[in-house]
């Protein structure tokens, strides 16, 4: 990302404008706000003037190539000569594909929070209306969030999202498997006397159905087999997360991986919430993306809770 912000500076050089020394500063030249409702097939976008905040025009385009193309030229044509930043909501999102594309054409984009839906009544809510929202938003804001990056920081993120939602799986398949073994048939369940919970698994997987085993027992059997399976086939899936993961650091940040305390999984975690240079602007940000921000007594819900826990 510092790339990036090397290629927003010369871009604005190229304009006339000053180059700016900080992430802060990006937005303080700016002539022109385009802020961007995105949806999974359209995206709205509206233009804004800088100084009066006016609506300049609204267009829709399809969420493909050819759409944001004609996007591009459509701004272009309206604020020729005229330095312009995107305010797009969901960069990661239903935006990633038209974020990707500006970035690759040297444009400079925002991200922008995608706000709470109120409920249309009487017109009174369009996408026209968020574009707009967006783009003064981004205008008013002292500081503006970058996209997180592509390449090695998405490369991560989609691995652990996957091995998040299959570690969920593993865990909810171990406790079923316990609890069926709890309420098996007694000829079922002292096979499993004094077993850990891996000798469970291993266990249960090879179990085997005789033909004078009760209609009870034989269900049964069948089901704890199938968890068991199901458990070490999740297990191999984690596992080959935890590798391409550990690959992708040590092409990217090997150094990460020599601290104390910091394993493949960790490391990933916190490459992939930091992002770019610029994203934590302080102490107090770091700490609220760490989940370590104190919370006052009086806005805490649980009174031994006094770290704020809603971020990474």
């Amino acid at each position: 990302m510092t790339a990036c912000l090397d290629r927003n500076q010369q871009w604005f050089a190229s304009r006339g404008g000053n180059a700016v020394s900080s992430v802060t500063d990006l937005h303080l030249g700016v002539e022109v706000a385009v802020g961007v409702d995105t949806h999974v097939h359209t995206h709205t976008a509206a233009i804004v003037d800088a100084v009066t905040g006016g609506r300049l025009a609204t267009i829709e385009v399809p969420a493909t190539e050819a759409g944001y193309t004609e996007l591009v030229d459509f701004v272009a044509d309206r604020v020729e000569g005229r330095t312009r930043m995107w305010a797009i909501e969901g960069t990661a999102s239903h935006g990633a594909n038209l974020t990707r594309y500006l970035h690759a054409d040297g444009h400079y984009v925002v991200e922008m929070d995608r706000p709470q839906r109120a409920p249309r009544r009487h017109g009174a809510k369009t996408d026209a209306i968020d574009a707009v929202r967006a783009a003064r938003e981004a205008l008013a804001r002292e500081r503006n969030n970058l996209p997180k990056v592509d390449g090695h920081r998405h490369a991560v993120a989609t691995l652990l999202t996957v091995r998040r939602s299959a570690v969920k799986a593993a865990s909810n398949a171990r406790r079923q498997l316990h609890g069926l073994i709890v309420s098996a048939p007694e000829q079922v369940q002292r096979r499993f006397d004094d077993h850990t919970p891996l000798q469970r698994v291993k266990t249960a997987a090879r179990l085997r159905i005789r033909k004078d085993t009760p209609m009870e027992s034989a269900i049964t059997i069948q089901v704890l087999r199938n968890l068991a399976r199901r458990i070490s086939d999740l297990h191999a899936e984690i596992d080959s997360y935890d590798k391409q993961i550990t690959d992708v650091l040590t092409d990217w940040c090997p150094q990460l991986l020599d601290e104390p305390g910091i394993g493949p999984i960790t490391g990933a975690v916190i490459l992939s919430a930091y992002s770019h240079p610029g994203r934590i602007h302080s102490e107090g940000g770091f700490a609220m993306l760490a989940g370590t921000a104190p919370i006052p007594a009086c806005q805490r819900r649980v009174k031994s809770d006094p770290f704020s826990t809603s971020e990474n």
